[in-house]
């Protein structure tokens, strides 16, 4: 930015007034040199970004404390739980591997013989 307005000083150190037209009044700042006048907009425009960052990030921050409360209370909810109550998912896996086992088994037992004839 400091090379643009250095290869550009006459224009950039050149006043102007900048006015707004309502049509009921008429608003106008005092002259102003140009440079300022963009200083001022990019200053403006910095602002307006880090104000829409930080609402961005309330939001999420917001939104991850509500989320760690539901997480704490659904582990709460597991940890007051009595053994009895959940199901264990390791019994069934093992009555499904002893029937694939007693199945093998019983393969292996009825296959014929060959008595290489």
């Amino acid at each position: 930015m400091a090379l643009i307005v250095y290869q550009n000083r006459e224009f950039y150190l050149s006043e102007q007034t900048l006015t707004l037209n309502l049509y009921v009044a008429e608003l106008g700042l005092p002259p102003l040199a140009n440079v300022t006048q963009a200083l001022l907009f990019f200053l403006a425009g910095i602002v307006l970004a880090c104000v829409s960052l930080f609402h961005e990030r309330f939001q999420l921050h917001r939104e991850i404390k509500n989320l760690n409360t539901a997480f704490q209370s659904c582990a709460q909810q597991v940890t007051s739980m009595k053994p009895g109550e959940c199901s264990p998912r390791t019994h069934k896996l093992s009555n499904l591997m002893g029937k694939l086992r007693s199945k093998k088994v019983q393969t292996a037992k009825e296959l014929p013989g060959t008595d290489g004839a």
